[in-house]
C-alpha cells in the first residue's frame, strides 16, 4: 500500500496570541523619556537662574573668586593665592573650574558672579540626572524621576547651586563615584569583567576628583 507522507499541520496558536502593537510597547519608554526632559529643564531653571549680578557674592563666596583672579594674574595656576599669600587651606580645583569658565567667556581675569558660579550650577543640573541614573539603577525608572525631582527642588539644591563654593561641585563627583560602584557591582554580577574594571577606575577618578575639590571626608566613608 501507498504509505502517505504526513502532512504538516497549520497551527493557529501562533496567530491565536496577541500581537503587541510596537507604538503601545515603546509608548511607556517615549513618556519616561519626555519626564526626564522636563526634569532637566526644571533643574536648569532653579540651577541657572537668578546666579548672576543680581545675587552679590557673598563673605565665603568671595574667596573663591578673588582666589581665581589673583591666580590668574600671577599666571599661578597650581598654587592658589589670596591677598598676596598661597591659600592653601582648599584644594584648587574649584579654583580652576572658575579660571576655565573665565577663560571661555573672555580671559579679562574679572570674574563675575556668573563666572564664579557657573561650575556649581552645572554640576547641580549633572547631580540631578546622576540621581536619575542611580534610582534606575538600583530600583526602577520611576523611582529614579522621583529622586532627581525630590533633588532638583529641595532648598539646599537650590541655594549651593547659587553659591561658588565647593560644595555642589563635590556632591557632584562624590554621586559620581558611587553611581561607578553601583555599575561596577552590576558589571561584576552580569560577568562582564572588563566593563566592571572601568566602571570602578571611573569611580576612584571621581573621588580623587572629590578630594581635589574639598578633600576627602565624604569619600572615605562612602569607600569603607
Amino acid at each position: 500500500p501507498r504509505i502517505r507522507a504526513p502532512q504538516a499541520q497549520t497551527s493557529t496558536e501562533s496567530m491565536d496570541q496577541p500581537t503587541l502593537n510596537q507604538t503601545e510597547a515603546s509608548a511607556p519608554i517615549a513618556r519616561w523619556r519626555l519626564w526626564l526632559f522636563l526634569l532637566l529643564v526644571a533643574s536648569s531653571l532653579t540651577s541657572f537662574v537668578g546666579t548672576g549680578s543680581t545675587l552679590p557674592l557673598d563673605a565665603h563666596e568671595v574667596f573663591v573668586a578673588r582666589t581665581a583672579e589673583e591666580m590668574h594674574d600671577r599666571s599661578e595656576w597650581l598654587v592658589p593665592y589670596f591677598n598676596d599669600t598661597p591659600r592653601l587651606k582648599k584644594p584648587p580645583l574649584e579654583y580652576w573650574l572658575v579660571l576655565g569658565v573665565n577663560l571661555v567667556t573672555g580671559n579679562d581675569s574679572i570674574i563675575t558672579e556668573f563666572e564664579a558660579r557657573f561650575p556649581s550650577a552645572l554640576a547641580g543640573v549633572l547631580l540631578t540626572l546622576m540621581a536619575v541614573r542611580l534610582g534606575r539603577q538600583l530600583v526602577s525608572p520611576e523611582a529614579g524621576l522621583i529622586a532627581g525631582s525630590i533633588l532638583a527642588t529641595c532648598s539646599g539644591f537650590i541655594s549651593y547651586t547659587h553659591s561658588a563654593r565647593p560644595e555642589m561641585v563635590y556632591a557632584a563627583w562624590c554621586v559620581a563615584g558611587l553611581l561607578g560602584l553601583v555599575s561596577a557591582e552590576k558589571h561584576t554580577i552580569a560577568s562582564r569583567k572588563r566593563d566592571a574594571l572601568l566602571a570602578a577606575l571611573a569611580a576612584w577618578a571621581c573621588f580623587g576628583m572629590a578630594n581635589l575639590t574639598k578633600g576627602p571626608q565624604l569619600p572615605i566613608p562612602m569607600i569603607l
